[in-house]
């Protein structure tokens, strides 16, 4: 059964440049292909989410953007109280003198579900495509001890969308060059399937984070993965030229 990806890239120029690679190169094209493949992959994990689209940013700074990004949810949607088990009142219907007074409380909480009201609208930010998440006008006084622990469950997802190419990455040997919150990430939803048939060489990468689909420009970034492929092989084709002149002259 073919593994079919939820998007296909347009990526006619980039059979062509691979077409004159492969030309110039010494390696068959089965050979090319899986390199190519495996090298895309490592871009694609270094443009997911929470690393930037680009180059050069390296994974502990992605990790710690993507950290930085649930705090600055967190401390936009709740405002963290250090929350006690009871109160004192000491006025009551606007006086003083009442006798009891100060009486001692139950104190409740007004949104204890601190979790629920999180993955609510964790969830509609998803569906939205958006990055970030859409707030209340206010924030929403909560149990700072519930917030810390809802920071520190959610931080260590941190990778779990990049984690999708994991499965693709090992099964093309790019385990070594797989960051390590990213890594950890093993159980994150991907699939590879590589079919070498005469006349058609196939390999499908897919990310399958159910989220995935959700974030906004991921189609872009993994576009720019592959163009990154094409620049590197229309780099080398002068050289494999000059390489193969040299072995015939010889």
């Amino acid at each position: 059964m073919e593994l079919e990806p939820d998007f296909v890239l347009d990526a006619g120029w980039f059979e062509k440049t691979f077409a004159r690679f492969a030309a110039v190169s010494t390696k068959s094209v089965e050979e090319l292909l899986k390199d190519q493949a495996r090298l895309f992959v490592i871009d694609a994990i270094r443009v997911t989410p929470p690393f930037h689209q680009g180059v050069g940013q390296n994974a502990t700074t992605a990790k710690k953007a993507g950290e930085k990004s649930i705090s600055a949810n967190l401390n936009r949607l709740f405002m963290g109280k250090d929350l006690v088990g009871s109160r004192r009142i000491t006025h009551l219907f606007g006086r003083t003198d009442m006798p009891g007074l100060p009486y001692i409380v139950p104190a409740k909480e007004r949104f204890p579900d601190v979790q629920g009201i999180y993955d609510e609208e964790k969830e509609k930010a998803r569906l939205r495509a958006q990055r970030g998440m859409r707030f209340w006008q206010k924030q929403i006084p909560v149990s700072r001890v519930k917030a810390r622990r809802i920071y520190r469950a959610e931080v260590k997802k941190v990778g779990w969308l990049a984690g999708g190419w994991n499965t693709a990455a090992m099964a093309l040997g790019a385990g070594s060059k797989i960051p390590a919150f990213v890594r950890r990430h093993a159980s994150a939803p991907g699939q590879v399937q590589i079919d070498f048939k005469p006349h058609r060489l196939r390999i499908v990468l897919v990310n399958q984070v159910k989220y995935a689909d959700h974030v906004g420009g991921l189609q872009k970034r993994a576009g720019f993965a592959l163009r990154k492929r094409a620049d590197a092989m229309t780099l080398q084709i002068p050289r494999l030229i000059r390489a193969a002149e040299r072995e015939l002259r010889n």
